[in-house]
């Protein structure tokens, strides 16, 4: 049976630990994985628990707390151990972006207790999928609704190809990029996201779109999305129905290099669905 390291950060015992616990429990023996609960008021020792179980986990939820923002060695050990892994906080973050960014697969904020079974539905479907069907509860609730990371099949899901036709092969689009001809060939289609003054999940897409075209790079849409998430954060014009999902995602792209492929390819996902 699958093993889901849980670590709580400060302050945690003071906040319903134990119903969390319980409510965590629950679901986790309907979905079929196992829990490994550490809580600690001291960053230190969450990393210490994550030495200490690294063999028995396959992966991690993590609420460091009021050490979101400064949490580096909690960050620098999860992305040393590369398993899937998603930070929850009880609220809103209010002293900026979590040191997690870009680390972990995804951020459930402001959802209370709820974001911790959130975070569980979502890895129990990587690291235990036959048993992780669901059973109610609002697991799938989240903004997308589907799991992400290294054992997730957002990436199957992505870029589905058309039927081909067997009789024309050439017209396949990987067939006609660069191709050589008539230099009068139609020019392409500007991919530069068009910003109308309103964050929207199409100008967020198109950014990720460049990165992954190497268009721009992990700097530049860093900074960008540091931009909007501050400008968010004041309340500037966002797409109705959106903001708590652009605010995910925009701070998921804020880590920059950290900010792979997989993971772009993940918050694509996201704004897709």
């Amino acid at each position: 049976m699958a093993t889901i390291l849980v670590l709580h950060g400060p302050n945690l015992a003071l906040q319903g630990l134990s119903t969390i616990n319980s409510r965590l429990e629950e679901r986790a023996s309907e979905l079929g994985v196992e829990l490994t609960l550490v809580q600690s008021n001291g960053e230190a020792a969450l990393v210490d628990a994550l030495h200490e179980h690294q063999h028995e986990v396959e992966a991690i939820i993590v609420n460091p707390g009021v050490l979101a923002p400064f949490a580096y060695a909690l960050a620098e050990g999860l992305a040393l151990l590369k398993k899937p892994s998603i930070e929850v906080l009880l609220a809103a973050p209010t002293r900026g972006p979590s040191a997690l960014t870009g680390i972990v697969l995804q951020h459930v904020h402001d959802r209370a207790a709820d974001g911790y079974v959130v975070a569980l539905e979502h890895l129990a479907k990587q690291v235990a999928p036959e048993g992780a069907k669901g059973s109610g509860g609002d697991g799938d609730g989240d903004d997308d609704g589907r799991p992400t990371g290294p054992r997730a099949p957002l990436g199957k899901s992505l870029g589905r190809r058309p039927k081909e036709d067997p009789a024309a092969p050439a017209a396949r689009p990987a067939k006609t990029i660069g191709r050589m001809g008539k230099s009068t060939e139609a020019a392409p289609v500007a991919t530069t996201p068009v910003d109308s003054g309103r964050l929207t999940r199409q100008v967020v897409k198109g950014r990720i779109t460049l990165r992954l075209e190497n268009k721009t790079s992990p700097e530049e849409l860093a900074t960008w999305a540091r931009t909007q998430w501050s400008d968010l954060q004041r309340g500037g014009p966002v797409e109705e129905g959106s903001k708590e999902l652009l605010d995910t995602v925009l701070l998921t792209l804020m880590g920059g290099a950290k900010a792979t492929d997989h993971i772009l390819l993940a918050q694509l996902a996201k704004l897709e669905s």
